[in-house]
């Protein structure tokens, strides 16, 4: 079971790629996140999505060195900011959900 979800996530990766986003199946989870439920902050990425804070830092600091996510300060609490898509993210995205429905439907 392990193997097949990881032989999953590196064609899905490879697909991103191929398609000019050499983004993993995680950064589509938090990108997708943010287009369905908008900007939110980096413990409530963490918590959505069940990773660790490291982890999803890590994923955050490439997505916006991309340029598709940014972060923002949280107007209610300066100690912390939001992390939300830019024109780019939504762009990839635009791209990126076909292949996953796709890949679905051929794993289906």
């Amino acid at each position: 079971m392990n193997r097949t979800a990881f032989l999953m996530t590196e064609e899905i990766s490879r697909r991103f790629a191929a398609n000019g986003y050499p983004l993993s199946a995680q950064d589509f989870g938090i990108l997708f996140r943010l287009m369905k439920q908008g900007a939110m902050t980096q413990v409530e990425i963490v918590q959505l999505l069940m990773r660790d804070k490291t982890t999803i830092t890590r994923r955050i600091d490439g997505l916006v060195k991309k340029g598709l996510v940014e972060r923002k300060p949280c107007q209610e609490d300066r100690r912390c900011f939001r992390v939300g898509l830019t024109a780019d993210g939504d762009r990839a995205l635009e791209v990126m959900i076909p292949l996953v429905r796709d890949f679905q439907q051929e794993v289906l």
